[in-house]
């Protein structure tokens, strides 16, 4: 009976430490009006007998309301701030029992002021909840700031005096809560497809700034947004990772590893409603594999359907997962070049644009790069301006062979080529005493500008030396020729 006893002593303690609770609203002390998106840690101080519950947090909902429930009962630290210009508010020692209210008065830094507004479908005009907007100040002093809109498509945030650029940000929808991107606060599970700055326009220069001044609020700052349904999926590049994509993303969401970056593309002109671009890394990580594999080749690793105005991609990054897995995911490799293609849905055709892109670094011909601080480490922004936009051509006339590139090259490069009508097109390899390497391609192409690719291995896939080598294109009626430089 004694035994019994305590264990039913036991188990009604271990009910009772949990029962406590703790709500509240967490509001502006001079406005006195709730403040949404504030965030409010719990630090449970008995953490040595219960480390079960050492550590909540909750986001305040759009009434500034938040809730704890099924709390150990014991000693609390208390801390709670809003990303919006406000002193952060702490209770070094709070105990809590029982059912609990504890509302938070934040304080408005002294020099802030706020920009709220509006995000809406700009077809149905239903609000746009969990969209994000990025507010960059003109004056490097400032730091930058961000928000997410609430249930109801609005959003508030308070941001030192000066002069800002309001940038939005379209996402494609997926299961990740408001709560779990909050918690994340720049989730690497939002993939974003659509951008604008305030007013309506899609480079930075063209902007309007907002002047924002201590003490007052700038309302109005609204975006309608394009229907998400107008973001479809590719069809011609539609092959991204080779096929692995769904295999990385959820080993990128159960481990936290993996790189997503996004490739902003501010224009392209000309261009149609349903044309696509593809990203290509051509010495990429091609597939699942085990680590140390060096097996490397052309690998799609973002692609996306323009429907008019900017397009942001995202792009994946080739990760080794070899402690647990032995296994390497693919995707592009920092510091290789980076193939940027539009297939050109009327045409049936490809056009290549090339630029050379690395983590944080500009992209040559282009605007530079955000501060990778829009996302942490995880993001960087590379601006492809409308100055270096992808290009169409008039439907060609003549025959045109381009210099290969890169060149030097090692060990891979790409040969473009151009042919008036639909024709037979072969193209080899050579060596300085005209021996043939390697065919890289025979078969018939329509007309326009193509592309082919050799990574430097002969016709059984050996590498061969380092040294020059020449390409010839035939057709029934044309032979052309150029150098390149193999360089190891």
């Amino acid at each position: 009976m004694k035994i019994f006893l305590a264990l039913l002593s036991t188990l009604f303690l271990g009910a009772n430490l949990n029962a406590a609770s703790l709500v509240g609203q967490v509001y502006n002390q001079d406005t006195e009006v709730g403040l949404p998106n504030a965030r409010v840690h719990l630090w449970f101080l008995d953490w040595e007998h219960d480390s079960s519950g050492m550590h909540h947090v909750d986001f305040t909902d759009s009434n500034g309301a938040y809730e704890f429930l099924d709390l150990p009962e014991g000693l609390y630290t208390v801390l709670a701030w809003s990303f919006s210009g406000f002193e952060t508010y702490s209770i070094e020692e709070l105990n809590i029992s029982g059912e609990m209210t504890l509302d938070i008065p934040l304080t408005p830094l002294p020099g802030t002021g706020t920009i709220s507004g509006y995000v809406y479908d700009d077809v149905s005009e239903a609000p746009l909840e969990n969209h994000f907007l990025k507010f960059i100040p003109l004056d490097t002093n400032n730091v930058w700031h961000s928000a997410w809109t609430l249930s109801d498509g609005s959003y508030s945030v308070g941001l030192s005096e000066g002069d800002y650029y309001v940038m939005c940000f379209q996402h494609s929808q997926d299961t990740t809560s408001h709560h779990d991107r909050l918690m994340d606060h720049d989730s690497s599970s939002c993939h974003f497809r659509y951008f604008e700055f305030y007013d309506n326009v899609q480079m930075m220069e063209l902007a309007t700034p907002i002047m924002v001044t201590e003490g007052e609020t700038v309302s109005g700052i609204d975006f309608g947004l394009p229907p998400e349904d107008q973001n479809l999926d590719p069809s011609h590049f539609s092959d991204i990772l080779n096929g692995y994509y769904e295999q990385y993303i959820d080993f990128h969401q159960q481990t936290g590893l993996g790189v997503i970056q996004y490739i902003i593309i501010e224009a392209i002109e000309p261009g149609d409603i349903g044309d696509e671009i593809g990203i290509l890394d051509s010495y990429g990580t091609p597939g699942l594999g085990e680590c140390g594999d060096e097996n490397q080749g052309e690998v799609l690793v973002g692609a996306g359907v323009y429907t008019g105005g900017s397009m942001i991609i995202p792009i994946f990054g080739s990760v080794e997962e070899c402690e647990e897995s032995n296994t390497q995911y693919p995707g592009f490799i920092e510091g290789n070049q980076i193939d940027i293609r539009m297939w050109d849905a009327s045409e049936d055709t490809v056009i290549v644009l090339n630029v050379e892109f690395s983590f944080g670094s500009p992209t040559p011909d282009a605007g530079g790069t955000y501060d990778p601080s829009i996302f942490g480490n995880q993001y960087t922004f590379a601006i492809i301006q409308s100055t270096v936009a992808i290009d169409p051509t008039p439907s060609p006339n003549e025959y045109v062979v381009g210099k290969n590139f890169p060149n030097p090259f090692n060990p891979m490069t790409t040969i473009q080529f151009t042919i008036p009508n639909t024709q037979n097109v072969q193209i080899a390899i050579h060596d300085i005493l005209g021996n043939q390497v390697r065919e890289l391609v025979n078969d018939v192409f329509p007309s326009g500008r193509h592309s082919v690719h050799w990574n430097g291995t002969n016709q059984i896939g050996t590498h061969v030396a380092s040294g020059v080598y020449f390409y010839s294109v035939r057709t029934p009626d044309r032979y052309l020729i150029g150098k390149m430089l193999l360089a190891k």
